[in-house]
């Protein structure tokens, strides 16, 4: 390693000063030295120690749902048109920041013609998709309980859309052969395959013959589905699974044998959906053959938008999943998983619904700032326990796992 010219003068200065105390008298060995010091290279750069890293930074979100409010909210009557990019204005730097961005849409698109309705059929207009386009997001998953609410033509429409705005999906499928085929995206060199599952369906049946429309939780699948991710050298699997009891803050039995069967097939990443509200986070430990790793599971990211207005159905969070990648050995650690807690204010604008996702540390700051014409007294309020009941949730003694900061001028 190089020595800086300022350290080389330094020493020959030290020893000139305690040759003058007779601690070093012998001048010919100062001037030995010096001349030593000469020879070194004093123009040479400091080595930087550093592994060769790649850093991949994955935003997950949970339910994006579309009920009737919601559906209105964007509809401007001169024009008669829709548009639904207000709705995520507050959080889009935090989405669009990301190597890449992943949510569940639970709804269909599936065209005016078969009317826009929320729950419990959902289907909404073709410019939700386009609005979660620009607000940053690379994958929707479209496989969860309501995949089949406008049956197949829904299912195909949906697709269709989704193809046209160059959005990728999985979880549902217009072909058999579709279904056959791996979605793998590469992520700043790293190979990462996305895999989608539904408990079912709301007991709506397949149309005949379109069985495999929508991917089932099978465990004979799922495992069949990891290894083929595995043949197909992706570094990363990615699996997304709708699953678990609706409006419960804790995970169930089902849910815990389901994850555990996941991470020991080689999942890396499970993203759960369909309670409506939050479930712990854990960055688990396994080990297989011989070799350890580790597994992020998020049992349940509650409802990203919605109308749901009830405690805890309005409170979500985005996820924030910091891998690193050795480059030199491909291995790929996992580095932290953040979080930013989300509320969903509904406000009235000329007497018309108005829903923003909201990141919610900041907007308390935003309200006391007196910046925000559309919180009042009362969702400040809300807005503070709904920020302490996501903190309780997603608390955890892993110091990798962690509330993120927000800042007020963002």
């Amino acid at each position: 390693m190089g020595i800086k010219k300022s350290a080389i003068r330094g020493i020959i200065g030290l020893m000139f000063l305690l040759s003058a105390y007779n601690v070093y008298p012998q001048e010919t060995k100062l001037l030995q030295l010096e001349e030593e010091l000469q020879e070194v290279n004093i123009d040479a750069p400091e080595e930087e120690n550093k592994e060769n890293v790649t850093q991949i930074n994955l935003v997950s979100v949970g339910d994006i749902m579309m009920h009737e409010e919601e559906i209105i909210s964007g509809y401007h009557a001169k024009t008669k048109t829709y548009d639904y990019h207000y709705m995520f204005e507050p959080i889009k730097n935090y989405i669009q920041n990301a190597d890449l961005a992943i949510g569940n849409l639970e709804l269909t698109l599936a065209g005016k013609e078969k009317k826009y309705t929320g729950y419990p059929c959902f289907n909404a207009p073709d410019e939700l998709a386009l609005a979660l386009k620009d607000t940053g997001f690379d994958i929707l998953t479209t496989a969860n309980n309501h995949s089949l609410d406008r049956r197949f033509y829904g299912i195909k429409r949906t697709i269709q859309v989704l193809d046209k705005l160059q959005i990728l999906h999985t979880g549902t499928f217009i072909t058999s052969k579709e279904s056959n085929e791996m979605l793998i995206s590469e992520v700043n060199g790293t190979k990462i395959a996305f895999l989608a599952y539904t408990y079912g369906t709301n007991g709506i049946s397949f149309d005949k013959g379109k069985e495999f429309s929508v991917n089932l939780i099978n465990k004979n699948k799922m495992m069949n589905d990891i290894a083929k991710a595995k043949q197909l050298e992706a570094e990363l699997i990615c699996v997304s699974i709708h699953f678990g009891d609706e409006y419960v803050r804790e995970p169930n039995n089902k849910q815990k044998e389901i994850v555990n069967f996941i991470a020991s097939q080689g999942a890396d990443i499970i993203l759960g959906s369909h309670p409506h509200v939050l479930q712990p986070i854990e960055i688990r430990k396994i080990k297989k053959n011989d070799e350890e790793k580790e597994v992020v599971i998020l049992y349940s990211q509650g409802n990203f938008i919605s109308a749901q207005r009830d405690r805890y159905q309005d409170a979500s969070a985005l996820f924030n999943i910091e891998l690193e990648k050795n480059c030199d050995t491909n291995h790929i650690s996992i580095k932290s998983v953040t979080y930013i807690p989300t509320w969903v204010d509904l406000s009235r604008i000329n007497g018309q619904y108005h829903f923003r996702v909201l990141p919610a540390k900041k907007y308390i700051h935003v309200f006391e700032a007196k910046k925000d014409a559309l919180i009042s007294q009362k969702d400040y309020n809300i807005l503070k326990r709904s920020l302490k009941d996501v903190r309780q949730i997603l608390m955890s003694n892993d110091t990798r796992i962690h509330e993120q900061l927000t800042l007020l001028d963002e």
